[in-house]
């Protein structure tokens, strides 16, 4: 009987010392600086921390993860806080400068959490929005004015960024996608919720960001294909190309990655999105668009190389080539990012791959361009972006397009117009393309080209009085040539 008691008692001892010690080990990894992602985000979602010390991410979710600062899909307010590349099991950073971090998961970027980092002292360092501004400002200001006053303020406070602060364009796009992702629960609670004209700012980012959240947090086709529809409504004749927008959130999120057994093969794994983009399409400019929104996810599935896509990444307008005609041109165009990365942003060798690859250059695409014109035209966008603030570039743009092929100069020229039109001033990117298409540098044919280009594409983008404006400053013999009022 007394061993027993003994017995019972010592079981009861341990079993309390077991506790005791599993207690300890949970507080001490607890007060470790481990943050997971689960399947509903990213655990704890706010970690404060000393500065020098190391945050290690672990992933608990099935598939690979990319935890980086935002803004997506940029990552420019803490560039150095990024693996750059996904992610199978965890990462670890260590944050050596004081300040407040957002970050996302690239991969899902609506999983979102914030690192405080204080100094060794314990205090905080504070920014002053009213007299410095930099990136987490903006991105502060525009969800405190989403969350109290809804999207129409939102957007209200990025078109007074663009005008007060310099380099706030290359923020924009990632900006206004970080608006559609956010404002996808403001739609579902009927609340504070408005399209407008301004939603079309930034490339579109709202609506990137909008259907992918929708598509993510739904899977439901025909509801996304009402929110185009309601786009298309709301925003006709005021900005028609933003009712069309939506329809690359569609195809963009209907490619994740889900289905290990088509992986390492780009075909396969596209095809669930090339039928749900014929489904929901009803004429030939909404499924191209679905269908680049396609292409632009299998490029970003690409850098896993759990997918085993590396054949793609190495020569990726091989698989372009095989594309059915009406695709090609789309599947280029979204090659372009990987191609940047390739070649380290080098225009010309970018260039000079093209015409290497490309087959059936003379293709006529659904503007009326050839294939190998939009492709020139979309890579010189990124010319702007990479020199638009620099003196001088202008001039240096068309030194450079007059150094190129000669089948390529007037598209190089049309696409250096149409990149201060995706990369201007939101709201007010004409002002640095019409600048740049009086230039008198410009022969009459390479004039001709760069308003050829912007001028039709501004009806979807402005208000009838803007464009009014806009072709008043233009010649007579442009204006009356490519104005759409």
């Amino acid at each position: 009987m007394n061993i027993r008691r003994t017995t019972l008692l010592l079981g009861i001892a341990i079993a309390a010392l077991l506790g005791i010690l599993g207690t300890l080990i949970f507080i001490a990894s607890s007060g470790d600086n481990v943050i997971v992602l689960t399947d509903n985000g990213f655990k704890p979602a706010t970690l404060t921390i000393t500065e020098g010390e190391t945050v290690t991410f672990k992933n608990h979710r099935s598939g690979p993860f990319w935890p980086a600062s935002n803004v997506h899909p940029t990552h420019t307010n803490f560039p150095d806080f990024d693996p750059r590349k996904p992610v199978d099991d965890e990462w670890s950073f260590t944050f050596t400068k004081p300040g407040t971090y957002r970050y996302h998961d690239h991969i899902v970027s609506t999983f979102e959490g914030e690192i405080i980092v204080e100094r060794k002292d314990g205090t905080r360092v504070t920014i002053d929005c009213s007299v410095e501004q930099n990136q987490q400002c903006w991105e502060k200001m525009i969800l405190e004015k989403l969350k109290v006053e809804g999207v129409r303020s939102a957007f209200e406070t990025i078109l007074n960024l663009s005008e007060t602060e310099p380099g706030f364009a290359n923020d924009c796009h990632g900006l206004s996608h970080l608006i559609g992702e956010e404002a996808y629960a403001l739609y579902v609670a009927e609340e504070n919720f408005e399209i407008t004209p301004a939603t079309a700012l930034c490339g579109y980012g709202f609506f990137h960001g909008f259907m992918e959240t929708m598509l993510l947090a739904t899977g439901n086709v025909e509801e996304a294909r009402e929110f185009c529809l309601l786009v298309d409504e709301k925003l006709r004749g005021q900005a028609s190309s933003a009712s069309t927008a939506c329809y690359h959130g569609i195809g963009h999120g209907a490619i994740d990655g889900s289905d290990p057994t088509v992986w390492g093969d780009p075909e396969d794994m596209m095809e669930p999105g090339f039928k749900l983009c014929e489904a929901t399409s009803e004429n030939e400019l909404e499924r191209y668009l679905c269908d680049t929104g396609v292409f632009n996810a299998i490029e970003l599935l690409s850098a896993d190389p759990k997918y085993g896509l590396q054949e793609m990444r190495e020569d990726p307008f091989a698989m372009c080539n095989e594309q059915p005609v009406f695709r090609r041109e789309g599947c280029y165009a979204n090659m372009v990012p990987l191609l940047l990365q390739t070649y380290k942003n080098d225009i010309q060798k970018i260039l000079d791959y093209v015409n290497a690859n490309m087959i059936d250059h003379d293709v006529i695409a659904i503007d009326g361009n050839t294939v190998n014109d939009l492709t020139t035209i979309g890579i010189m966008f990124e010319f702007i972006r990479l020199h638009g603030e620099e003196d001088g570039h202008m001039q240096e743009g068309i030194a450079f397009c007059r150094a190129q092929e000669e089948q390529d100069r007037l598209a190089c020229i049309a696409g250096l117009s149409g990149g201060y039109m995706k990369y201007g001033e939101p709201g007010q990117e004409y002002v640095k393309n019409l600048e740049f298409c009086a230039l008198p540098e410009l022969t009459k044919e390479e004039r001709d080209s760069c308003y050829g280009y912007a001028l039709p594409r501004m009806s979807g983008r402005y208000d009838q009085a803007t464009l009014s404006m806009i072709c008043g400053q233009v010649d007579v013999e442009y204006g009356n040539k490519y104005c759409r009022q």
